[in-house]
């Protein structure tokens, strides 16, 4: 899986988030705190989605302060990553698996993989299409050399510019724990 890392944590701070959290999820944290996944997604045991981030701890983009644990049967669950449409993948305090939330029903945690290692194995992740990062120039050009010239606009550039700025701050590293 590759993932743009928000950066690396210290233990201390880890175990505030939960002191009992299976150790493949310390060692991810402590090596890239979490991050964001473009171009992300899986198909496992009926379940197909796309991952967003993966949440860190301290003061990233997607952290850990704004969570809670969950209940279900009897069992904590610690979110660990999350999709589009706001549905979360937690890790099971009590034997590390991983399991799919879905908020439209009701929460439902459905078993995706027996740890953290076994889920990133089991993702697929493709390159930052060169596509995102074409200079607002190049767009142009390539709008008019379609006779679509009347499409561009200055909400049009604005947008693209956006495009560009969000994924050239994307560095993608392969994530191994």
């Amino acid at each position: 899986m590759l993932i743009s890392k928000f950066g690396t944590a210290k233990q201390e701070d880890i175990l505030k988030v939960c002191s009992n959290m299976p150790e493949d999820l310390k060692t991810f944290l402590e090596k890239y705190n979490g991050g964001e996944t473009p171009e992300t997604s899986f198909s496992i045991n009926g379940i197909s989605s796309d991952i967003v981030a993966f949440y860190g701890v301290g003061d990233v983009k997607y952290s850990y302060s704004d969570l809670d644990l969950a209940e279900f049967n009897n069992s904590a669950y610690l979110p660990v990553a999350f999709d589009s449409f706001g549905n979360q993948m937690v890790i099971s305090l009590r034997d590390g698996s991983i399991s799919f939330s879905d908020h439209e029903k009701n929460n439902l945690m459905t078993k995706i993989a027996d740890n953290l290692k076994q889920f990133f194995n089991l993702v697929d992740s493709k390159e930052i299409d060169p596509k995102h990062l074409k200079p607002v120039a190049q767009r142009e050009a390539e709008l008019i050399s379609r006779g679509r010239g009347n499409n561009i606009s200055d909400a049009l550039r604005e947008l693209w510019q956006k495009e560009i700025d969000k994924y050239s701050a994307f560095h993608q590293e392969t994530v191994e724990i």
